[in-house]
């Protein structure tokens, strides 16, 4: 459910089956947002993305492909405030390296991108 409602924005790429639009077509949060909206989640599609859009894929990826729920976009990013502190918290891995360098997750990997459908 928490990636569902983190996705219905981040995951960017995806179409609606029944409406063709970018987004899923009468999405409410708690809903499965993959009932209506399709996305490439495969490996070889992320490879080409921007560093945020290609962790988003992979964290909902292991989420809705591979069964991992017990790392949401909620076990690192704190929405209510801007903070990063729960990145001090977890471990090292290659989801990391999407955004950070392998020298030190201080430094983020410089880019910018804005949605078409939205400007974010």
């Amino acid at each position: 459910m928490v990636t569902s409602i983190c996705a219905q924005c981040h995951l960017r790429g995806g179409v609606s089956k029944s409406s063709g639009l970018p987004y899923a077509n009468h999405f409410v949060a708690g809903d499965n947002l993959f009932r209506d909206f399709r996305i490439d989640l495969a490996a070889a599609a992320t490879e080409k993305l921007n560093p945020g859009d290609r962790h988003v894929q992979e964290n909902v990826r292991d989420v809705v492909v591979n069964g991992r729920e017990g790392v949401t976009c909620l076990s690192c990013h704190n929405i209510h405030q801007q903070s990063a502190k729960k990145h001090h918290t977890v471990a090292n891995g290659a989801i990391c390296l999407n955004c950070h360098t392998a020298e030190s997750k201080k430094v983020r990997v410089s880019y910018e991108v804005h949605s078409k459908t939205c400007d974010y």
